[in-house]
C-alpha cells in the first residue's frame, strides 16, 4: 500500500512549511544577539538559553509537519519504487524535523544530536534517491533534479566534515531551495 496525497495539497503544504520555517527561524535569529552562520549551529537558536529559542522550535516542528504531505506528495507524483521510496524518506526527514524541535541542545542523552543526524541523513537520502527521478520527470524536470543533487552535496560536506556550522547552514539552504523549486512544480497543472 503506498500513501498518496495529492499534488496541490502536497505544494500548499511544502510551501506553507518552507515560509513558516524561514519566518520562525529569521525570527529567532533577530532575537539571538551576534547569532553568525560561521560561529553558531542552527540548533543554537533552538538551545534553552537562546532568547528566540520558542521561535526556532517551532520552525523545526510546524515545518516538519508540513513537510510530511509534502514529501508523499512528491512520491505520488513520481511514483515507481524510487519516486515512492524518496518520497517516503522525505516525509521521514520531516519526522526527524520535527523532534529537532521537541529535543532541542541540551536533551537529555544526546537525543538533539541524534535527531539532527537523522535529518540530515535522511534529507540526504531523499535528495539522493529522487535527484535521477526528478530531473527526468515532465512534472519537476531538470532544474529540481540538479538542486536535489546541490542538496546531497551540501549536505555529505555537512556530515563528512563532522559538522561544520556554515555547512550546516549551506545544507539546509540548499534544502530550502530544492523544496521551494519541488513545491512550485507540484503546485502547476498536470501534463
Amino acid at each position: 500500500m503506498t500513501l498518496t496525497v495529492p499534488p496541490r495539497l502536497g505544494a500548499i503544504a511544502g510551501l506553507a512549511g518552507i515560509g513558516t520555517w524561514t519566518a520562525l527561524y529569521l525570527t529567532a535569529v533577530a532575537l539571538y544577539p551576534g547569532y553568525s552562520v560561521v560561529d553558531n549551529f542552527l540548533s543554537d537558536l533552538g538551545h534553552p538559553d537562546a532568547p528566540g529559542n520558542w521561535a526556532f522550535n517551532a520552525a523545526c516542528i510546524l515545518g516538519g509537519i508540513l513537510f510530511l504531505p509534502f514529501g508523499l506528495a512528491i512520491g505520488s507524483v513520481l511514483g515507481g519504487r524510487l519516486g515512492q521510496a524518496g518520497g517516503l524518506l522525505l516525509a521521514l526527514a520531516g519526522i526527524a524535523l520535527v523532534l529537532v524541535g521537541v529535543f532541542p541542545e541540551e536533551s537529555p542523552n544526546n537525543l538533539h544530536f541524534l535527531v539532527s543526524l537523522s535529518f540530515f541523513l535522511l534529507l540526504t537520502a531523499a535528495a539522493a534517491t529522487l535527484a535521477l527521478p526528478l530531473h527526468n520527470s515532465r512534472d519537476f524536470g531538470p532544474l529540481v533534479g540538479i538542486l536535489a543533487g546541490v542538496t546531497v552535496a551540501g549536505s555529505l560536506a555537512f556530515v563528512v566534515s563532522g559538522g561544520t556550522k556554515i555547512l550546516e547552514h549551506v545544507a539546509v539552504y540548499a534544502g530550502l531551495a530544492w523544496a521551494a523549486a519541488s513545491a512550485v512544480r507540484l503546485a502547476m497543472d498536470r501534463p
